[in-house]
C-alpha cells in the first residue's frame, strides 16, 4: 500500500477486504494454472503446497475473526486441506471467500487473541 502525504496508511474494512479479495484471487490463479509448479522463494515446495499453506492461513483467520475473542482459539476445528487438486482449489476459493467475507464485515479495533503484540483485528488484516 502506498501512503500519500496526509493520509493515515490504515484502510476501512471494506478497502481491506477488496485487497484481500483481490491479491488473493490472483495468488489462486497463479497456484491453480500450475500446481506442480516450484515456488522458487521456497525451496522444495510447488504451488500446490503455497496454496494449501496459504488457504489453511485464511481458514484460521477467518475463524479468529468472527469469533473476535480474546480466549486462544480452539485449532481442532480447522479442516484440513485436501490432497486433490480440484479439491484444493475449491477449499481455497472457499478459505478466501470466508475470510474476505470477515474481514469486511469486522470493525479493525475490535479486540481479539493473537500471537503477537497487537491485540485487535487490525492483526489480521494485514
Amino acid at each position: 500500500m502506498i501512503v500519500r502525504p496526509r493520509q493515515t496508511g490504515q484502510m476501512d474494512s471494506a478497502a481491506r477486504a477488496d485487497a484481500l479479495a483481490a491479491e488473493g484471487r490472483r495468488l489462486l490463479d497463479l497456484c491453480s494454472a500450475d500446481l506442480d509448479a516450484d515456488v522458487v522463494t521456497c525451496s522444495g515446495w510447488q504451488s500446490r503446497n503455497l496454496l494449501s499453506h496459504v488457504a489453511s492461513a485464511w481458514s484460521a483467520f477467518a475463524m479468529f475473526t468472527e469469533e473476535a475473542s480474546m480466549e486462544p482459539p480452539d485449532f481442532s476445528g480447522l479442516e484440513s486441506p485436501p490432497e486433490e487438486d480440484d479439491e484444493l482449489v475449491a477449499f481455497a476459493e472457499a478459505a478466501l471467500a470466508r475470510i474476505t467475507a470477515a474481514v469486511g464485515a469486522a470493525d479493525p479495533n475490535q479486540p481479539v487473541w493473537t500471537w503477537w503484540g497487537e491485540k485487535t483485528l487490525a492483526f489480521f488484516g494485514r
